[in-house]
């Protein structure tokens, strides 16, 4: 096996890993469950763009007594750039 191939075997058991890592992080963040009005301005944008980007499955959210919750920490992952594609 040449030293490339095992620089790429390495690193990807090193990708594994930290994928790994992080999901087993992402399930011990608690979770930060907002309204609709909460989560538009921690992003920026309109009460309609974050009903909107529910309804086209861009934003997950939850009802919880007939309104909707947004999981902020799913929201933070979304950069400035995916904020204006969605929007636009």
């Amino acid at each position: 096996m040449s030293q490339t191939n095992e620089l790429i075997i390495g690193l990807q058991e090193q990708v594994v890993a930290l994928t790994d890592a992080v999901r087993a992080l992402e399930q011990r963040v608690p979770s930060r469950v907002v309204s609709v009005n909460e989560a538009a301005r921690h992003l920026s944008v309109s009460v309609q763009t974050i009903r909107r980007w529910g309804k086209a499955g861009v934003l997950s959210y939850v009802r919880r007594g007939g309104e909707l919750r947004i999981d902020l920490t799913k929201v933070q992952a979304f950069s400035g750039p995916d904020i204006r594609r969605f929007a636009g």
